[in-house]
């Protein structure tokens, strides 16, 4: 990977230079390609060379949407949400986790607002562990693994600032990864945030099987994954 910076007027990129050699022209393709594909939880997949896409507008959510869907104040590149989102990207890949490949973002100035973009590497035939529930049940092997590739993140003091069940993926060799890490920072060890962040992802499996009663999950299940994640695997 070898990221770099350009600017362009109103418009700031960053990107991997081994994958784009125009990013201005990578964005305009990028969006063109957006408008003709399909959806894939809430993000749009699109094809640049021989890869996967994944391009991601970002929205204003609760109260404030009603007023602006996209636009946010701007306060500093260091505080736009795609670069923020980018640059852990960045370190997680860095450090060795299981976590999107980035390969491009961008924020468009408006004003004293600005819009912003980014774009990841889409993690090849993976579905999302809420779709695979609705469908199967998962070994109790999958489920330690998740609360091993957790804990990996934990250990890395790795906040994940939304950590549900659309956010892990599992692959075809029964890989897990953690997406979506928008709003997400590496904080300060401590065992507080991480049962937080442990309590939402069981709060979203809980919810799950209670508007859907054949979503696979279990007690038994999330003990395997807690027991994993403390260090006492199922022998």
């Amino acid at each position: 990977m070898n990221f770099v910076q350009h600017k362009s007027e109103n418009v700031i990129y960053y990107f991997d230079q081994q994958i784009i050699d125009r990013i201005e022209g990578f964005f305009l393709a990028a969006q063109e390609n957006v408008s003709q594909t399909l959806k894939r939880g809430g993000k749009s997949v699109f094809k640049h060379n021989d890869s996967n896409l994944i391009f991601k507008h970002y929205h204003r959510g609760g109260l404030v949407s009603k007023f602006s869907d996209d636009k946010y104040l701007w306060l500093g590149e260091g505080r736009v949400r795609a670069f923020q989102e980018f640059q852990l990207l960045k370190l997680l890949k860095e450090i060795g986790l299981p976590a999107p490949t980035p390969v491009a973002a961008r924020a468009v100035r408006c004003g004293i607002f600005y819009q912003c973009d980014l774009v990841t590497k889409e993690i090849a035939d993976s579905k999302t562990l809420s779709n695979i529930l609705l469908e199967q049940k998962l070994l109790h092997e999958d489920w330690e693994n998740i609360g091993l590739c957790v804990r990996e993140f934990h250990d890395n003091n790795i906040y994940h600032a939304d950590l549900n069940a659309t956010n892990i993926l599992l692959d075809s060799n029964r890989d897990i990864y953690l997406i979506d890490f928008d709003k997400s920072e590496v904080r300060k060890d401590s065992e507080v945030w991480k049962q937080e962040v442990l309590a939402r992802l069981r709060r979203s499996l809980t919810k799950f099987k209670k508007h859907n009663q054949s979503f696979s999950f279990t007690d038994q299940d999330w003990s395997y994954l807690i027991n994993a994640y403390m260090g006492h695997k199922s022998v």
